[in-house]
C-alpha cells in the first residue's frame, strides 16, 4: 500500500487539532515550526522539530521530495500559507501536495482584508465601511468618510505577531484615542484597514467552517461566538454550535464561487444592531483553533481536505463516524477562565445548553496532557508579564 503522511507546518494549538484528527484516521503526521509550541509535546505526531526556514527547505528537498511517499502539507497559520506560496516550486509535479489556492496565490483574495473588502463590495455582500492607511509617522488618516468608533487592523497580519500580541486589531472611540496610539510607531509602512465598528455584543458573532474545492464547499459547521480573548476583538474562547439555518451558507457560497477557492475556510461575521445587517469580519484560509469543535461534531475537515487532494488510505479507527445530533460547546479552557473572571459576558455553556451537549476543548485532552500543561504555563507566564 502506498504510504501517505501529513506534514503539519506549525506547532501551535491549531497544529494539535490537525494531528489529533489525523490520528483518528490512522494518518501519520510530522510537524515543523520555527519556534516552540504546545504541539511539540503531542502524542499525535510521529515526529516534531523546531527548525529554521532554510533548514526546513533543505530538509524538504533532501528527505521528502520524491522519496516514494506522498506528503500532504497543511499550514496552520497565515505565515505558513505564505511560506507555501513562496516555495510553490516544490509542489510542481512532485509528491508534495497541498491546496491549489495556497500555490497560485488566490488565497489572498480572501485572507487579505482589502482584497476581501473589494470582492465583498463587488458581489453585494456587506463589509464594514473602511479606508486604507499606511503610516510614515508623520501623516494621519482622513476620517471624513467614516464614523467613530473605529477598529483598526493590518490588511495582512503576516510577520506582525509580536505587535498584535493575540489581538485582531485596536478599538478607538474618538479621534483623540487615535492620536494617542502608542503602537503606531511599530506599524510604520504597514497597510492598515480602518473600519467602522459593527455595533453589538459578542453573541452577534457567527463563525462558519468548511473545506472548499474549486469554489465548492463541503459540509459546514456554524457556531455562535459568545466570548473571545482578548475581550471585544480577540479569538474565540467560548463557541456554541448553531444548528439553525441562516445566511452564512449563502455568504460562503458567494465568496467561494467568486474566488474559486480551494482549501480550509473559516468565515467570521457579525450582525450589526445599528444597521440591522450581517457584516463580514474576516476569512481565514487555513485551519483555525475552534475547528476542534468540528471534530467533536464528527465532520472531520482534515479528512475531507486530504480526500480533496487525492489521499487514498483513509480509515476511521473510532467507534462511530456518524455525525452527532447534539450541539457542540467549544471552549479554550484557561483563556475562557480569564474572561469569565472579568465578567465581560453573562453567558456560560450551562446557561446556553443546560441539557444535552458535547464538550470540546482547545488543547486540553485527557489522553494528551503535555501540550495543555505547556500552553497553560506559557499563558500564565505571559499574563503575569514574566
Amino acid at each position: 500500500m502506498k504510504v501517505e503522511k501529513i506534514i503539519v507546518l506549525g506547532l501551535s494549538p491549531t497544529a494539535k487539532y490537525v494531528g489529533k484528527e489525523a490520528y483518528l484516521f490512522n494518518i501519520k503526521c510530522i510537524a515543523f515550526d520555527f519556534k516552540n509550541g504546545p504541539s511539540k509535546y503531542s502524542r499525535y505526531f510521529e515526529n516534531t522539530e523546531i527548525i529554521s526556514e532554510s533548514e526546513l527547505l533543505n530538509k524538504l528537498k533532501r528527505d521528502y521530495l520524491n522519496d516514494g511517499l506522498s506528503y500532504y502539507v497543511c499550514p496552520t497559520s497565515d505565515e505558513w500559507v505564505e511560506f507555501l506560496y513562496k516555495n510553490k516550486i516544490l509542489f510542481k509535479n512532485t509528491n508534495l501536495k497541498t491546496s491549489s489556492s495556497y500555490l497560485d496565490g488566490s488565497y489572498s483574495l480572501l485572507a487579505d482584508k482589502f482584497e476581501l473588502m473589494t470582492i465583498s463590495n463587488k458581489i453585494g455582500l456587506n463589509y464594514p465601511k473602511s479606508i486604507l492607511f499606511i503610516s510614515n509617522n508623520t501623516n494621519s488618516p482622513d476620517f471624513s468618510s467614516i464614523d467613530f468608533p473605529i477598529f483598526v487592523k493590518p490588511s495582512n497580519r503576516v510577520g506582525l505577531a509580536s505587535v498584535m500580541q493575540g489581538k485582531k486589531g485596536w478599538l478607538f472611540n474618538t479621534k483623540e484615542d487615535w492620536n494617542s496610539f502608542e503602537n503606531l510607531k511599530n506599524l510604520e509602512g504597514v497597510e492598515l484597514l480602518i473600519q467602522e465598528v459593527i455595533v453589538g455584543p459578542e453573541s452577534n458573532i457567527r463563525v462558519l467552517g468548511t473545506v472548499s474545492s474549486k469554489g465548492n464547499r463541503g459540509e459546514t459547521w456554524i457556531g455562535i461566538k459568545y466570548r473571545q480573548f482578548p475581550h471585544g476583538f480577540g479569538s474565540g474562547s467560548l463557541i456554541v454550535e448553531d444548528n439553525e439555518y441562516h445566511e452564512l451558507n449563502e455568504i460562503t457560497d458567494k465568496l467561494l464561487k467568486e474566488t474559486q477557492y480551494s482549501g480550509f475556510f473559516a468565515l467570521e461575521t457579525k450582525f450589526c444592531d445599528k444597521r440591522k445587517k450581517t457584516f463580514i469580519i474576516e476569512v481565514n484560509t487555513r485551519p483555525v483553533l475552534w475547528f476542534g469543535a468540528t471534530t467533536s461534531a464528527k465532520l472531520f475537515f482534515v479528512s475531507q481536505w486530504c480526500q480533496s487532494l487525492g489521499f487514498l488510505s483513509i480509515t476511521f479507527k473510532g467507534r462511530n463516524q456518524e455525525k452527532v445530533n447534539k450541539p457542540v460547546v467549544w471552549k479554550y479552557f484557561f483563556k475562557d477562565l480569564f474572561i469569565s473572571f472579568k465578567k465581560t459576558s453573562k453567558y456560560s455553556s450551562k446557561i446556553l445548553l443546560p441539557n444535552q451537549k458535547i464538550n470540546s476543548f482547545a488543547v486540553f485532552d485527557k489522553y494528551d496532557l503535555k501540550p495543555f500543561i505547556f500552553d497553560l504555563c506559557n499563558g500564565i507566564t505571559k499574563k503575569m508579564g514574566f
